[in-house]
């Protein structure tokens, strides 16, 4: 269930990243590499955020044998503000550069669609 929901992340945060900074800046011709290099890497970054963030809450939910309705409305409005939070103070680390604002959102959008697919009960 985690590598599951840590390779849509993965894509996720890749294709919202790379689209934000060809949106930005255009398509180059070494736009291809770009792309391969921020995958690994945003997958790295996607698989450690969901294992040290979300999964130890899906593993306490499973020990005191809460839905997966209840853990996700009880815990996720929590969650969204933290990583809101990170992702405005990732803007104001950049000095209110386009970077920082491309990670903010990139990280926000991914955290929040990795608690939808890991908590779905479908």
């Amino acid at each position: 269930m985690i590598g599951r929901t840590g390779l849509k992340s993965a894509v996720l945060s890749t294709v919202i990243f790379n689209l934000l900074i060809i949106s930005e800046e255009g398509l180059k011709d070494e736009s291809i590499i770009i792309l391969f290099i921020s995958f690994i890497i945003l997958t790295v970054i996607s698989f450690t955020a969901i294992t040290l963030t979300i999964y130890p809450i899906y593993l306490l939910s499973t020990s005191y044998n809460l839905t997966k309705k209840q853990v996700f409305t009880k815990y996720f409005p929590y969650y969204s503000m933290f990583y809101f939070t990170i992702s405005i103070w990732f803007y104001y680390l950049s000095n209110f550069e386009n970077f920082g604002l491309l990670i903010g959102v990139t990280i926000f959008f991914t955290a929040m669609f990795a608690w939808v697919w890991l908590f779905n009960n479908n």
